[in-house]
């Protein structure tokens, strides 16, 4: 499934292609998910090449949520082998990739993704942006 495919993808780039782009480098999501969406296309362009293959060179949307899953996954990589995280996935009703995505507080990316939530909110206000990253986010 394309599921499937994408985890197996992002599991694979987590190893291989971390030193590439540092999430401490970047101050705003939206920069960090679009130089991470063009590595990953440049990766797909060489192998396109190689094998004969024509991909298109523009970033489009799915390429922006693969870095997005590819982040959240990386986030997650350490927090998923704590101890604890059976009994918070148990007590908050999580799954590892589906919403709510729980994220470790004081890490960078969950920073950056709390103030990309309150610049969409329109820096409403603390009550809005918490409404907003709980949607789809616990931190």
């Amino acid at each position: 499934t394309h599921f499937q495919e994408t985890h197996n993808l992002h599991s694979s780039l987590v190893d291989d292609m971390e030193p590439l782009v540092q999430c401490e480098n970047f101050s705003r999501l939206t920069r960090l998910l679009r130089v991470r969406a063009l590595a990953l296309k440049f990766v797909k362009l060489l192998k396109a090449r190689r094998s004969g293959q024509t991909v298109s060179t523009l970033v489009d949307a799915k390429d922006i949520t693969n870095a997005k899953h590819y982040w959240i996954k990386l986030t997650q990589r350490d927090l998923i082998k704590d101890s604890k995280f059976g009994k918070w996935k148990v007590q908050l009703g999580l799954y590892v990739d589906d919403d709510p995505i729980l994220l470790p507080s004081g890490n960078h990316f969950t920073s950056l993704v709390v103030l990309d939530c309150h610049k969409c909110v329109m820096h409403n206000g603390v009550k809005d942006t918490l409404t907003a990253i709980r949607t789809r986010f616990w931190i």
